[in-house]
């Protein structure tokens, strides 16, 4: 392989939904150096429904496909993982194919604001910036907020848990610090594979952050009833909550 300083195979983005991947994704395979870290191992269905039609099935096509094309012109491959995909490639012994691969884990810090984001995501259909107008039919629901916060806090944990077994030491990025300097973040990718700089390609980038006064208005309703509903939670989300 060519165009890294050192002997690197390929990198993971690992993360949860509604951690700013996509876009960060984008912005790092817009530099044409830094691969093309698509969703390729999530059961197809996803990718088959928003992204390719003709997507592979099973897990095994799906890693032919990924070492097919997720490499860009210097031969570094990229894959995005979230926590979910980790036991289909576990038990189909797939993960070994990803020995000498690096980690990147993206991580949310505004926990709450990414829970909220996936709520409304996933009941008003609207998952990307791309995709057109939303349902406006949904509305807000504690208890989904609340599933959602809690799913994300098991797979954030279960990252780390899984980076401290296999004795990896992830690059860590803040979706935080995505937004606020999109440059640096692709660049501290790019030094983790051995590149001094991966200038982006902003004709490559079209997505855009969706928060809106609606993610915000939930914030409040949540915030008002997590303190009455659920104490011990809301005493967790301290620090957290940032919009």
């Amino acid at each position: 392989m060519t165009g890294t300083g050192q002997d690197i195979p390929g990198y993971l983005v690992c993360t949860h939904p509604r951690s700013g991947s996509s876009y960060f994704c984008q912005l790092l395979e817009s530099t044409g150096k830094l691969g093309k870290p698509l969703e390729y191992f999530t059961h197809g269905h996803m990718r088959r429904r928003f992204a390719d039609p003709a997507d592979p099935a099973s897990l095994q096509a799906q890693m032919h496909h990924f070492e097919q094309v997720a490499a860009s012109s210097n031969g570094l491959r990229a894959a995005k993982l979230f926590w979910f995909d980790m036991p289909g490639l576990a038990k189909s012994r797939l993960l070994d194919r990803f020995a000498g691969y690096r980690a990147v884990h993206l991580e949310r810090a505004d926990k709450l604001g990414q829970a909220i984001s996936i709520s409304r995501a996933l009941r008003t259909g609207q998952i990307r910036s791309d995709m057109g107008a939303a349902d406006s039919s949904a509305s807000y629901e504690y208890d989904d907020i609340r599933r959602r916060l809690e799913t994300l806090l098991t797979a954030d944990a279960s990252w780390k848990a899984f980076f401290k077994k296999q004795r990896m030491r992830p690059l860590h990025i803040l979706y935080e610090d995505v937004t606020a300097n999109p440059q640096a973040a692709v660049d501290r990718v790019a030094r983790l594979v051995g590149l001094e700089s991966a200038p982006i390609d902003k004709d490559g980038v079209t997505l855009r952050m969706q928060r809106d006064t609606l993610n915000s208005e939930w914030r409040e309703r949540f915030l008002a009833e997590v303190s009455q509903r659920n104490p011990g939670l809301a005493e967790g989300l301290k620090g957290a909550t940032a919009a």
